[in-house]
This record gives C-alpha cells, sequence and structure tokens, in this order.
C-alpha cells in the first residue's frame, strides 16, 4: 500500500493511497488529482477512452453558458467497468469545454465504495462512477454509473431543470 500527499500551486490538496486489491488491480482511494490517472501505466484505459471519445458539442447550448458557474465532483472506482467507460468521457467534454481544474474534484473508492476521509458519505455516493453537478453550493444532478442520453445531455437537462 502507498501513501501520497501532493500540493499544488493552488489552494488544493490531494491525499490519497493506492492499493492492490485481490484480482492485481491498483485502486485510488482519496481525492487525487487527475495526472495520476494519465500519467500511470496501471490506468491504461484512461488514456485509449479518451482518445476514442468525441463529444456532443451540439447538446452543449446551455451547458457552455453557464459553465464558469459550474462545479463538479467525480467519484470513480478505478477498479470499476463503468468508472474506465465513463471517466475518461467526462474528462473530454471537461477539455473540450475548458473547464478549469479547479473546478472538478475528484475522489477515488475502494470495491466496498469507501474512501478514508467518508467523503462518500457526505456527498451520498452509492455506486460509482457518480458525476455531481454543482451551480454555487445548490446541486443541480447527479449521473450514476451512466448518463440515460448522454453526458452533455444529461447535464443540459439538469441545468434546464434549474433555471
Amino acid at each position: 500500500m502507498a501513501a501520497a500527499t501532493i500540493i499544488s500551486c493552488a489552494p488544493v490538496k490531494y491525499t490519497y493511497r493506492t492499493e492492490t486489491d485481490l484480482t492485481g488491480t491498483k485502486v485510488l482511494i482519496g481525492k487525487f488529482p487527475r495526472a495520476v490517472l494519465e500519467s500511470d501505466s496501471s490506468f491504461h484505459w484512461f488514456g485509449t477512452g479518451y482518445g476514442r471519445y468525441t463529444p456532443d458539442l451540439a447538446s452543449c447550448g446551455l451547458l457552455r453558458t453557464r459553465l464558469s458557474d459550474l462545479r463538479f465532483v467525480l467519484f470513480i472506482g478505478t477498479w470499476c467497468s463503468d468508472s474506465k467507460a465513463e471517466v475518461p468521457r467526462m474528462f473530454k467534454l471537461f477539455d473540450t469545454l475548458k473547464v478549469a481544474p479547479d473546478r472538478i474534484e475528484l475522489y477515488g473508492v475502494d470495491r466496498m465504495k469507501k474512501s478514508d476521509d467518508d467523503a462518500e458519505t457526505r456527498y451520498g455516493v452509492t455506486l460509482v462512477p457518480t458525476l455531481i453537478v454543482y451551480e454555487g453550493k445548490t446541486e443541480l444532478g447527479r449521473i450514476v454509473e451512466q448518463p440515460r442520453e448522454g453526458i452533455e445531455s444529461d447535464i443540459n437537462r439538469m441545468l434546464q431543470k434549474a433555471r
């Protein structure tokens, strides 16, 4: 089991640990930077999925206009097939729309969907991936496991309901 604490130039502190589960899968637990997914060969699925996805920008109308007011909290399991499929797509969308990295919080959980600091309990997360969309301090909605229509469409629907 390895532990890491990284302090970035921004006032965000990442404290996470890695462990290898019984299947030999590397698991990230706690709040961590996206760079870990990009740089660790254990998470090759991230780059593969990211490269294969093309965001549906036609479904991003309202999302584009309100983007600067939004904050995203994302819980993933690096062992989870839904996380491996959806998380790279979410980040490709974020990058395409130029979402500032400090507007995205990323948490890893173990197979019991637990983190070391109870973040999953504070946010009411029981399944992964879970993307929670906030405008200010107000939760607008969630995408849990898989989007209903598409990431872009689902977020746009959340924004329409919040009008």
